[in-house]
């Protein structure tokens, strides 16, 4: 949530009117980090993302956070919780080239993801606060998993089913969108893309006018009359979102209303394993307090269990891909069964997974994950599960098994 003192530190050094009387686009952009905001850290962030730019005015601000200028620009930092970062910049002042820069910072530093937004979340939002009548553009993409020549493992007895049917492991990226009336947006997806498409695909952007009910306007700062609380804003999936005109403070109780409505990260934190060390005078570590990890069990619900699941998800955890950064060993297999050690490089973390069959309600097989922390981070452990969702199929049940306490252990 962006609290009174972000919110005022935003408008203090964003919000300078230019000299046309316009305000430049408001960038936000989250990351999950597995290093703590300092100073310094957030000076090897962009050191690294900018290619060693000349740093500037450097020191804390309101809300916990950091500033630094890049040729008189400032950058915004915030720790918004534990392993997730804010940025906050303007175009008014920042040039393309750094923020071009800034958006793939996560393809450069191994120690961030992007924190992003889930599909459905993003959906439900522009479908409730978006008047009717005004333009909505929705991009949708479906992003698959496909096969590497090389680096892949395609086990023995499965061979024959990949040679028959090597099309399906390589299939590529599909985007497709719409521009219209918010009214007919689903009626113009329905109508334009096959059905089964568009069920496996996600909203990767929408741009569309966000006007809060008067309950939220209310309260706004400066009193702001209703019917003018509203912003024009772009939200792109991979975690940014774009103030591109109107109120900004509509735009902050967007931001507030996509944390509200995505609980994965707060559900997986329960379920990660907890340690504390002391060192004794020796140099022996001795284990203070010890919570295992609980299981996160998950039944892709239009997915088969069959060759071409086992395959794909074996690889997927396995091998990884150019924007998947996972990779593990398959420990054993049993037909079409498999047991994986995946490791996310972010965090170091380390799980366990087992993948089986699941019966739904008309008795047909289903693809299933059991999947175990083993060491992790709720960060790393949300970008496990979305990547699952994104390369394999999106459409999922999911249930939480939570750890026995500490005393039971």
């Amino acid at each position: 949530m962006l609290n009174q003192e972000i919110q005022s530190t935003i408008r203090a050094y964003l919000l300078t009117d230019s000299e046309d009387g316009r305000t430049g686009y408001l960038y936000f952009n989250y990351y999950f980090c597995s290093k703590e905001l300092k100073q310094e850290t957030a000076e090897a962030f962009l050191s690294e993302t900018l290619n060693s730019p000349e740093l500037s005015s450097r020191g804390p601000i309101e809300g916990g956070g950091f500033l630094i200028r890049i040729d008189g620009a400032p950058i915004l930092f915030w720790e918004i919780d534990e392993e997730r970062w804010l940025l906050t910049y303007s175009s008014e002042d920042l040039d393309k080239r750094h923020r071009d820069k800034l958006s793939k910072a996560h393809k450069k530093i191994g120690w961030i993801l992007p924190a992003q937004f889930e599909s459905k979340v993003v959906d439900e939002i522009y479908h409730d606060f978006s008047p009717e009548e005004e333009s909505v553009n929705i991009e949708r993409k479906w992003s698959p998993y496909w096969i590497y020549e090389r680096g892949s493992e395609i086990p023995e007895n499965l061979q024959g089913y990949y040679q028959d049917h090597i099309d399906e492991f390589v299939e590529k990226e599909i985007e497709f969108n719409v521009k219209t009336p918010g009214w007919l947006v689903d009626t113009a997806f329905k109508q334009g893309v096959q059905e089964e498409l568009l069920n496996k695909s996600e909203i990767s952007m929408s741009r569309f006018t966000y006007e809060p009910d008067q309950s939220v306007s209310a309260v706004s700062d400066g009193g702001i009359a209703s019917e003018d609380f509203q912003s024009s804003v772009t939200v792109r999936q991979e975690g940014r979102v774009v103030h591109r005109s109107g109120v900004p403070e509509a735009t902050f109780s967007l931001l507030d209303q996509i944390e509200l409505r995505d609980d994965l990260f707060d559900e997986l934190s329960e379920i990660i394993p907890e340690r504390e060390y002391t060192k004794l005078e020796n140099g022996i570590v001795d284990t203070e307090y010890f919570r295992p990890g609980g299981t996160l069990d998950i039944v892709f619900s239009e997915k088969d269990f069959n060759e071409e699941a086992s395959i794909t998800l074996s690889n997927l955890l396995s091998v990884g891909q150019d924007d998947v950064k996972l990779h593990g060993t398959v420990q054993w297999r049993d037909g079409l069964e498999f047991q994986v050690e995946t490791y996310t490089p972010f965090d170091e973390g380390e799980y366990q997974i087992y993948f089986t069959s699941e019966e739904d309600e008309s008795g047909e097989e289903k693809a299933s994950l059991s999947i175990r922390p083993r060491s992790a981070t709720a960060a790393g452990f949300v970008y496990l599960f979305r990547k699952l969702k994104e390369k394999f199929d999106p459409r999922v049940e999911y249930a939480i098994e939570k750890p026995p306490s500490a005393e039971e252990a």
